[in-house]
C-alpha cells in the first residue's frame, strides 16, 4: 500500500432488500477512509427462506386477526358484558394517545404501546361483535318474554 499504515478497520454487517447479508468494511488508512462492501449470501436466503422477520411482519393482517378472533373466542365461550369490552377500549385509548403525542425518544422507548393498545382495542371489539350479535342479548328474544312454566302453543300452518 505504498508505505501506508492502516489505522484502524471496522467490520459490520447490513441487510439488504432481499435480506442477503452484506459485509462492509471501513478501512481508515492514513488518515483516508475507505468503504468496501461485498455481500455475503446466508444459508437461509439460498433455500429461499428468511430467518430475521418473523411471520407478523410478513404478514401484517396476522396482528389485527389474531386479537379479533381472540376476542371473538372469549365473547362466546366465556360470555363478557359489553361494558367489559368498552372498559378494554377505554383503557388502550390513553396509551394510544401517549404514544402518538410523545417526542422521539419517547416514541423509541415505547414503541410497543400502539401494538399492545391496539391488540386490546381489537379484542375489545371482538367481545363487543359477539356480544350483539347473540339472540340471547337482543330484546326481542323469545326467551325474555317465557319462563320455565309456561305453557306455550304452537301452531303450524
Amino acid at each position: 500500500m505504498n508505505g501506508s499504515k492502516i489505522i484502524q478497520i471496522n467490520q459490520f454487517y447490513v441487510y439488504d432488500s432481499l435480506q442477503a447479508r452484506i459485509r462492509a468494511d471501513v478501512v481508515i488508512i492514513s488518515k483516508k477512509i475507505t468503504i468496501r462492501i461485498g455481500a455475503e449470501k446466508n444459508f437461509f436466503y439460498l433455500i429461499g427462506m428468511s430467518p430475521q422477520i418473523p411471520i407478523w411482519k410478513n404478514i401484517p393482517f396476522l396482528r389485527l386477526l389474531v386479537p379479533l378472533s381472540a376476542g371473538i373466542i372469549c365473547g362466546w365461550y366465556f360470555s363478557f358484558h359489553w361494558s367489559i369490552a368498552v372498559y378494554m377500549l377505554a383503557a388502550a385509548l390513553p396509551f394510544l394517545l401517549l404514544y402518538l403525542f410523545s417526542n422521539e425518544q419517547k416514541k423509541f422507548f415505547f414503541s410497543w404501546l400502539p401494538g399492545v393498545s391496539i391488540s386490546l382495542c381489537m379484542l375489545g371489539f371482538g367481545i363487543l361483535l359477539t356480544w350483539f350479535k347473540q339472540v340471547n342479548h337482543q330484546q326481542q328474544w323469545v326467551g325474555h318474554q317465557y319462563k320455565d312454566a309456561d305453557i306455550v302453543q304452537l301452531r303450524l300452518l
